[in-house]
Order: structure tokens, then sequence, then C-alpha cells
């Protein structure tokens, strides 16, 4: 079944989820410029074998300069073992003040029990807490690239 992947390329849906994280390394490689001056940027929850081979295909594909994870702090260990160019930042740090306990406090005050809790089987805190952190790592790193990828 074709699918269209942005403004880049039509693709087959693949049947295979590894084979679809390769061409989603291999789409983006063609709009991000394949050179060691480009950082990225990536969240996680926790390490998986998902993520490991994401890892890999992005180095594969776009050979950036750094890939900065942020995640919980008891998960960096695992992370900084991926790749030498692997900085994992807990991603209660990258914001002062901003945590999954004090976006949870503020939705509970704001939308009460069910705005703090869960949607879709996802975390709500979670998911605010990693959009804020995906766009305040540029504040955290100060050396981070002019122009960095954010790989969601």
């Amino acid at each position: 079944v074709p699918i269209t992947n942005g403004p880049f390329e039509r693709l087959t849906t693949p049947k295979d989820r590894h084979q679809d994280l390769v061409l989603s390394t291999k789409t983006v490689s063609r709009a991000v410029p394949k050179n060691s001056e480009t950082d990225v940027v990536m969240c996680a929850v926790k390490p998986t074998c998902v993520n490991r081979v994401v890892v890999e295909l992005v180095i594969l594909n776009l050979n950036p300069r750094r890939i900065f994870i942020l995640a919980p702090a008891s998960a960096c260990p695992t992370f900084q073992t991926y790749d030498q160019r692997v900085t994992c930042i807990p991603d209660d740090e990258v914001l002062p003040g901003v945590s999954i306990s004090t976006i949870s406090e503020f939705l509970q005050r704001v939308h009460g029990r069910i705005g703090s809790t869960q949607f879709r089987g996802r975390s709500v805190p979670g998911w605010y807490l990693q959009q804020f952190v995906k766009i305040g790592v540029a504040l955290k790193v100060p050396d981070l690239s002019k122009h960095y990828l954010i790989w969601d």
C-alpha cells in the first residue's frame, strides 16, 4: 500500500518495523545534510532495542556530530553505551523546575485528576515534558549545532 511520507517521496508500507525505521532515516537523510556538523536530539523513556536501532540508523544515514538523548536519569548509563557520540541528559535537568512532577501538579491543579494521568495508555505529564525538553535543549547545551534535528 503506497503512502506519502511528507514531501520527500512515496514509500511502500513496510511489513517489518525495522524496515520502517530504515526507510524513515533514509527519507530524513535526503532532507538533512549528511555531515558531522548537525546534532540530533531525541527523547526516550527507557532503553529498548528500537531506540538502539534508531541511533544506529541515524548514525549510518545522517552521520551527526552528536546525538543527545533526553531521558530519565536512571536510563542514561545504558544510553551512553550506544555510541561515543551519544550524550544522555536527564530530562528533569534540561529546564530547571520543569519535571514530570511539576507538570503533573500543574495539570492536576488546572484540569483535575483526569488531566494529570494517562491518555490512550500514555503519560500526559510525560508527553508534555518531552515537548518542553526537546525545545529547551537549546538552552541547556550551549554548543548545540545552529540547526539541529529533533528525532521524534
